[in-house]
């Protein structure tokens, strides 16, 4: 804790240019994502955004201030597949914290940050946090009825034959022929 706050300061290598990076995070949102299941620990990677404050060549050594951990991060790549987001859709590619609330956006929901200058510029940060998380919230019921469409999830009511009590068991998307 630093003045009755928490923060965590990490060290960590940067793959390509094999630079120590030194940073300190002190965002809410950073530190929720380094405690998600399963919490970070030594040996992790983690994917960060920030302002480079200071390079030095000799100590070979990055500072950055202030910094967002955007996501974690793998600490090798899958042939083909460079970038977290193209393998994780789930994945989180921006993190926006100038509105009245926080908003995290999926790789799902990428083509949505092409409006950013347009609707900050119309309706300030706030306008722009309330467009994404509106959004946002509509592609996921949109995929909640795509699911439910489907019925996969569904329960429906099976008698015990030797109670005669009805309980709720998932609906079966095999039928007695396919298995």
């Amino acid at each position: 804790e630093e003045n009755g706050y928490p923060n965590v300061t990490l060290m960590t290598c940067e793959p390509s240019s094999k630079m120590t990076v030194k940073f300190i995070v002190r965002k809410t949102m950073s530190l929720v994502v380094l405690k998600q299941d399963p919490p970070s620990k030594v040996g992790d990677a983690v994917a960060v955004t920030g302002v480079v404050r200071t390079a030095d060549k000799k100590e070979n050594t990055v500072t950055i201030n202030p910094v967002i951990i955007r996501y974690k991060d793998r600490l090798s790549y899958k042939p083909g597949r460079e970038m977290l987001e193209e393998v994780d859709k789930s994945s989180i590619v921006y993190s926006f914290t100038g509105g009245k609330e926080p908003v995290n956006v999926s790789a799902r929901d990428k083509d949505l940050l092409a409006h950013e200058g347009r609707i900050t510029a119309e309706k300030g940060k706030d306008g722009w946090s309330k467009y994404l998380i509106a959004e946002i919230a509509k592609r996921d019921k949109a995929a909640a009825a795509v699911r439910d469409k489907l019925g996969v999830y569904r329960k429906d009511p099976v008698q015990d034959d030797d109670s005669g009590e009805t309980t709720n068991a998932p609906a079966s998307v095999l039928t007695e022929d396919d298995e």
